[in-house]
């Protein structure tokens, strides 16, 4: 099956390229976002981390997160952009967060030590298909709901075709912006100001174009899940041979060629050492 990778200057807040960039490179749009579809108060971004990675060993799953940040007191803040429905997104958040955790804990710390965390998914469907715009989940007790664990951490789905009759102006605003709508909010337009810009950096141009139509498909629009583990290995490889192309071609380094495919470091280094 051959897809159509969209033109780079065709490219809009929902296309997870053009999404990390954006969010990369404007605190200020970081900020104004997270309060938004958190209603939470952030007083400054510290820490803004494109697709930032955790890597455990080369025989467990890594994680490559779409935007990374903190604020000043710690909350780690994860969002993605979601545009195809897959049965395991929740086992999804569920894994994110766990690695989230894996990496703020050493050996010997307390475990009052870990963050704060939200895991945020921007969806352009209805991931539970009760119509919510918003879906957030925290830990309770089943048989009191008013008892919460409180152990800091929240699952967070955003339905960009959820019902907008509890959601406030600036968030009914977005939830249109994400469907195809123009920019009506300060929000929407100063990220919509981002993107203009965004298209006229040529480095970015350059890197996107330097994914193939299958990684696009595979890694921007995301592959179907639960396919036959005997096919793994082929595609590792056939990974590490457009890494392999993309240095060759003198387009990117190796760890950024790895970075930009969604390719294990490590599992790429021992490929490089057994070939």
């Amino acid at each position: 099956m051959t897809v159509r990778k969209k033109p780079y200057n065709e490219l809009t807040f929902t296309d997870d390229f053009m999404f990390c960039r954006v969010l990369r490179n404007n605190e200020d749009l970081c900020r104004r976002l997270v309060e938004l579809l958190l209603d939470v108060k952030v007083d400054r971004i510290v820490l803004r981390d494109s697709q930032h990675s955790i890597e455990r060993d080369s025989d467990s799953r890594g994680v490559r997160f779409d935007v990374y940040l903190k604020d000043e007191d710690g909350t780690v803040f994860d969002l993605e952009m979601q545009n195809r429905q897959i049965k395991s997104l929740p086992f999804r958040t569920r894994y994110y967060q766990s690695m989230i955790d894996v990496d703020h804990l050493l050996s010997g710390d307390s475990f009052k030590a870990l963050p704060d965390t939200y895991v945020v998914f921007i969806c352009s469907f209805d991931p539970f298909q009760e119509g919510l715009h918003k879906y957030e989940f925290r830990n309770m007790c089943v048989e009191d709901p008013s008892i919460r664990l409180r152990d800091g951490t929240a699952k967070v789905f955003i339905n960009a075709k959820g019902r907008r009759e509890n959601a406030s102006d600036e968030m009914k605003a977005f939830l249109d912006y994400l469907c195809g709508q123009e920019a009506s909010s300060d929000l929407t337009r100063d990220i919509e100001e981002s993107i203009a810009r965004a298209k006229k950096v040529k480095e970015w141009e350059v890197e996107y174009m330097a994914i193939g139509d299958r990684l696009y498909w595979e890694r921007f629009e995301g592959r179907e899940e639960g396919r036959e583990e005997g096919r793994e290995e082929g595609r590792a490889e056939a990974h590490f041979e457009d890494v392999d192309r993309l240095v060759n071609e003198g387009i990117l380094d190796a760890d950024r060629a790895c970075e930009v495919l969604n390719v294990d470091k490590s599992a790429y280094r021992s490929y490089k050492v057994q070939s």
